[in-house]
């Protein structure tokens, strides 16, 4: 067994993750204890498992396979950025109803996604994230639908089903049709060489 006390700290970051997690999203996810068999205590000829209680968020986070080529080749703040989004402000976290990859980008987000920046280094100016955010626009995965208003593109994740998803599809290609957007250059990965 791994030496306990080289633990402790990633310990320590899942605490850290989980308050910021409940803070951040209050009553839109469900916390559980899971117990889980850690090492094992040998009395005589009676081995006893040891376990330790954790709380794990009971919430789902949907990418679909097409997600892979956008996503693959994202690096350093673009990628937690991306992530962090996708978790902190999007529905498509929720069991419920509503499962759109809508958000808001602007200074609060900024803040907010460095403060998660700080359980997980490094923190990033506000040049460099907003130099991300509009890394993730000219890679197709996201598209800017107003002032401050971005999408998910919906072959990366959204729609609560498949019927839901398609309509996703179809409302984010009208919205590159309205914007001048060529509907294919500006749909899928863009892929560096």
């Amino acid at each position: 067994m791994e030496n306990e006390e080289s633990l402790i700290p990633i310990e320590i970051k899942h605490k850290e993750f989980l308050a910021f997690t409940s803070e951040i999203l209050k009553d839109k996810i469900k916390k559980k204890k899971r117990s889980r068999i850690i090492g094992y205590i040998y009395n005589e000829d009676v081995k006893m498992p040891v376990s330790l209680d954790e709380i794990l968020i009971d919430a789902k986070l949907t990418l679909y396979p097409e997600a892979i080529p956008y996503l693959f080749q994202l690096e350093g703040c673009p990628k937690k950025l991306f992530l962090f989004l996708l978790l902190y402000r999007t529905k498509v976290r929720s069991h419920r109803v509503e499962n759109e990859a809508k958000f808001k980008f602007n200074s609060s987000t900024i803040s907010l996604f460095n403060q998660f920046c700080d359980i997980y280094p490094p923190v990033y100016g506000e040049t460099s994230v907003k130099q991300a955010i509009k890394q993730l626009r000219e890679q197709n995965i996201i598209l800017s639908v107003g002032r401050g208003e971005n999408l998910i593109n919906p072959m990366i994740t959204g729609g609560k089903n498949f019927r839901a998803r398609c309509r996703l599809i179809q409302q984010y290609g009208e919205e590159l049709v309205r914007q001048d957007k060529n509907p294919w250059e500006c749909f899928y990965p863009k892929l560096s060489r």
